[in-house]
């Protein structure tokens, strides 16, 4: 009974993400359906997580009714407002021509679906059966969703308590919350309900890197660099310990892979969903703060590049005003949080930088001996390096100069905040390396698909068969 209600649980924060993904989206026939169900989990996970803070702040605890009222509300004000993107949601899919594929085609297509689904359901097998063991998990996101659970942010002395600072006191709380939401379904906080979250982040993983991927390259190159990124075992081992890595990954990916279609279509609706996601990532990790501005440098970047000032009202909103207001109210509560661990705010002037610059060839040397690790990677880093390099030319050209520059900046950002870090780098390498790496993985790996295809490397299907036109 526990795993079924727990199950209700994240269908709950399914039913909520639908809702606000046809509330946002005017054409459906953009998004294959893989898309619709990944990136809806996504919706629900910030739009239920926040409002679960909401109500916190105003001494409210967390019950099933209030996710349950929530999802039937979104759903009501969909079903009258948008009607016919509900009935799309469910009953459409993009209108592809059908191609003539050679067979090997076609057995490679079902091997790499089968191989997706295997590993999905072998890592989604362990990691129910395995116990929860982590640290990060235990002591901190755990921690604060059992703290959650019991009192509301507005009555706890939790977050002024110094003596819990190794739980990271001003953390962001979206994954604790998560949490909290789970065992509120469940009626207890009970920690093998909540490995049901490991596959529910599986499969958002692969319906939203597939559903993204598939509106620029065709389904079997799609499914092709989906079991490419499934085939990474740090991947998959950190999303079966429930680490906020592999959320904060699918944010990253969400996010900047919206806004990268937006830039390539300039369709509102990618915009829209980019300014939701950019939300999440502020909601979800610390580092999360850095990508979101990162985000602001590449639409700042984008607007003077292309002179449209037609366009700086929208992305003023969905770039910075939404994702800033939504989560304002977090920002407010954290800043009367004591900081008792590293303010590594305070150490990023330039002049830190350059008084640690010495750090920076030993902090380069071992980002890549931790890339080269194939134990956790197997050949990842090195096929995303080969990739770069033999498509130098295409990172300086519109549309995937744009993506590459966000890659860049986001790999730059990661080498400023270890050489200003005051740990040692040795030390620090050690602890974060492979899991900062984890952020950026889906979202390197959307670049190689685009390089590759930008490049002329995927293979090409046959002419459409008369018959299907």
């Amino acid at each position: 009974m526990t795993l079924i209600r727990a199950c209700l649980g994240i269908a709950v924060i399914e039913l909520i993400g639908i809702a606000v993904f046809t509330l946002l989206t005017s054409d459906m026939q953009r998004w294959t359906s893989a898309a619709k169900f990944g990136l809806s989990f996504c919706l629900g996970l910030v739009t239920l997580t926040l409002s679960l803070f909401i109500g916190s702040w105003c001494g409210l605890k967390p019950v099933w009714w209030f996710g349950v009222c929530e999802a039937i509300l979104l759903g009501v004000l969909a079903f009258l407002f948008r009607k016919e993107q509900v009935r799309e949601f469910f009953c459409s899919s993009p209108e592809k021509t059908v191609a003539r594929r050679a067979p090997w085609m076609r057995i490679v297509e079902v091997g790499a679906l089968i191989f997706i689904a295997v590993t999905i359901a072998l890592v989604s097998g362990v990691s129910l059966l395995e116990p929860l063991v982590e640290w990060d998990v235990i002591a901190i996101w755990a921690f604060k969703a059992k703290v959650l659970f019991h009192e509301s942010v507005a009555a706890t002395p939790y977050f002024q308590d110094v003596t819990k600072a190794f739980s990271h006191l001003d953390y962001p709380l979206l994954w604790p919350i998560t949490m909290t939401w789970i065992w509120a379904c469940v009626g207890d906080t009970d920690l093998e309900s909540l490995k049901l979250l490991s596959p529910a982040l599986l499969l958002a993983l692969a319906a939203t890197f597939y559903g993204i991927l598939r509106r620029c390259v065709s389904s079997f190159s799609a499914l092709l660099f989906t079991a490419l990124l499934f085939g990474v075992p740090m991947v998959l081992s950190q999303t079966a310990r429930l680490m906020t890595d592999v959320p904060l990954g699918l944010f990253v990916l969400s996010g900047f892979g919206c806004f990268y279609l937006w830039i390539r279509d300039n369709h509102s609706d990618d915009l829209k969903l980019a300014g939701l996601f950019a939300t999440g990532m502020l909601f979800i990790k610390n580092e999360g703060i850095g990508f979101f501005v990162i985000f602001l440098v590449a639409a700042i970047t984008l607007l003077a590049v292309q002179r449209k000032a037609r366009r700086i009202p929208s992305v003023a909103l969905w770039v910075f005003v939404v994702p800033m207001t939504l989560t304002a109210l977090w920002f407010v509560f954290r800043a009367n949080i004591p900081k008792v661990h590293e303010d590594y705010a305070s150490r990023l002037s330039p002049k830190f930088f350059f008084e640690e610059i010495s750090r920076f060839p030993e902090v380069l040397k071992g980002t890549f001996h931790y890339c080269g690790n194939t134990y956790d990677w197997l050949g990842f880093w090195a096929l995303f390096l080969l990739v770069i390099v033999f498509c130098l030319p295409l990172l300086i050209k519109p549309p995937q100069s744009w993506l590459s520059l966000i890659v860049c900046l986001s790999f730059a950002m990661y080498g400023y905040i270890f050489v200003v870090s005051p740990w040692p780098v040795k030390d620090l390498l050690e602890t974060a390396a492979n899991r900062l790496l984890l952020h950026l993985t889906p979202l390197c790996a959307f670049l190689m698909a685009e390089l590759s295809r930008a490049a002329g490397l995927l293979p090409r299907e046959s002419e459409p068969n008369p018959e299907n036109k």
